[in-house]
């Protein structure tokens, strides 16, 4: 993992996202560079927004599975809508309790200071 490279001492830097950044500046073990976690902090360093949360086929799989693409794009739609109707604390509610290992407080911080990143409609 990011985290454990980090510990390591097998990567001296990288780009990773929650709740990664969040642990390790919790725990001290790094420190944040350039931060692109909110829009703000995102248009700073590059001008403009990054859409960090994307659906990448091949072409020709696309065509061959028209269908399948289609509910792929309404369900990533969904969670838009999801995430801008919702909490971060209903958000983590949701997801897998792995995402945030032991430290939900931290995970639900992030989830709310970064829903602005996520347009609702994509």
């Amino acid at each position: 993992t990011f985290i454990a490279a980090m510990q390591q001492d097998k990567i001296q830097a990288g780009m990773t996202t929650e709740p990664t950044i969040t642990r390790l500046l919790k725990t001290g073990e790094a420190k944040v560079l350039v931060d692109m976690r909110t829009v703000e902090g995102t248009k700073a360093a590059l001008g403009g927004t990054y859409p960090a949360a994307s659906l990448y086929m091949q072409t020709e799989w696309v065509d061959a599975h028209k269908e399948t693409v289609q509910k792929l794009a309404n369900a990533f739609v969904k969670t838009l809508k999801f995430i801008s109707t919702h909490s971060g604390a209903e958000i983590a509610e949701k997801m897998p309790k792995d995402y945030y290992v032991g430290d939900k407080e931290g995970y639900v911080k992030a989830l709310d200071a970064g829903k602005a990143m996520f347009t609702p409609d994509g």
